[in-house]
């Protein structure tokens, strides 16, 4: 099922000679220094993951001695670190154990260009300019991934919650790397079986998954069906608003009592092209306050998608797509709480290898908005034209 040959990408080869060597090279990795005011157990396990197996490392508590120290500093924001190279020593500064853990894969990520060896002295300090940095799997329980691009998915397989955790610890390994903080785990076109992904069946599969990522500040997040109330009670002709918010009340509060530390939603209202947001969008805005309250209770997000297609056909070189998708949301613009952010794709036709930009980008001041970027072979040339994805 799972292909065990997988790359682990940019992140090192801690088997091959060539990053022995380079950690042999550098002479960092003798004597570590960590901060008494911080519990440091995933940044330890990533450290000894890495060079354990190449040399023997001294945990020291004299930082006058160390080679590698990573220091506690109340003045840095969470995810911040600031990392100093001089005199052979690398200082890793930092308020919380994540922006040390972000420090120590910049080291890694310098170790492999090989700049340490080039340079006698240098400083740097990064801070995200970006809070929410989301990537979206476009995942079905079933297993496939939409369109077909992209393979088979790392979580699901026949309708279940299936996985190698080792593949999924490494996965994570590669997210904080880059510094993603959330992972959407399903498509937003959410289908009928994805749609019980929010039952109690599911949801305690999802621990161990929630478990891994969460270890690296990376928060769950999973795309619901806005019509859930109906489909997983069996009921089509109950539309009181009491029953549908304590329902989705109760939704959400046993999913925080799974995942304590749970990201948020996707809703896609727009998923089948079977619905005419322009007409019912009041109905379906009242729903969506129903979820994002009890989310923001609890601390969660809600993601609105903003992709409406009004069962248009895309093809139709008559229908003017980016009116369209402005005419649905813009009028939103102070009307939705803090906690529902718009998705708004950075092109608003789709399947393009280049698009202008979405005309709500930057229209809606009082709104908060995110962009989505994509990049599957259904948006890079499909296989068939060049597309570079730098300057799009």
């Amino acid at each position: 099922m799972f292909d065990k040959s997988y790359s682990r990408c940019w992140l090192p080869n801690i088997l091959s000679d060539h990053w022995t060597n380079k950690v042999l090279k550098c002479k960092i990795f003798s004597k570590i220094y960590f901060t008494k005011y911080l519990k440091l157990i995933i940044l330890k396990q990533e450290i000894t993951f890495f060079i354990k197996k190449i040399i023997s490392i001294d945990f020291v508590k004299n930082k006058k001695i160390a080679t590698l120290l990573f220091i506690y500093d109340k003045f840095l924001f969470e995810q911040e670190y600031l990392f100093i190279y001089k005199n052979k020593s690398v200082f890793i500064y930092a308020s919380k154990e994540i922006g040390l853990i972000y420090g120590f894969y910049y080291l890694l990520k310098n170790i492999q260009l090989g700049f340490l060896r080039k340079k006698k002295f240098f400083i740097i300090r990064e801070k995200p300019l970006i809070n929410i940095r989301m990537l979206t799997h476009w995942d079905n329980l079933d297993g496939s991934i939409e369109k077909g691009y992209s393979g088979n998915s790392i979580f699901f397989f026949k309708n279940n919650i299936h996985y190698d955790l080792k593949r999924i610890k490494d996965y994570s390994r590669l997210l904080v790397s880059i510094g993603i903080n959330y992972v959407c785990l399903n498509n937003p076109n959410v289908n009928l079986n994805s749609t019980y992904l929010i039952t109690k069946r599911f949801l305690i599969q999802l621990i161990e998954i929630y478990n891994i990522l969460n270890n690296f500040n990376i928060k769950i997040v999973i795309s619901v069906n806005y019509k859930s109330f109906y489909i997983l009670n069996n009921i089509f002709n109950d539309h009181s608003s009491d029953n549908i918010k304590l329902w989705w009340f109760n939704k959400i509060k046993e999913i925080y009592e799974y995942m304590p530390n749970f990201g948020g939603f996707i809703v896609k209202i727009d998923t089948t092209r079977k619905l005419n947001f322009l007409i019912y969008r009041k109905k379906y805005i009242k729903i969506l306050k129903f979820i994002s309250k009890p989310l923001d209770y609890f601390g969660g997000l809600l993601f609105l998608s903003c992709f409406v297609l009004n069962k248009q056909n895309w093809r139709n070189k008559k229908i003017d797509i980016s009116y369209l998708i402005y005419e649905n949301f813009y009028y939103l613009n102070n009307l939705l709480p803090k906690n529902i952010i718009l998705q708004i794709k950075n092109g608003p036709f789709g399947y393009q290898v280049r698009e202008p930009v979405s005309p709500l980008l930057g229209m809606m001041d009082n709104t908060s908005q995110m962009l989505e970027i994509q990049i599957t072979q259904e948006y890079t040339g499909q296989q068939i034209d060049i597309c570079w994805l730098a300057p799009q």
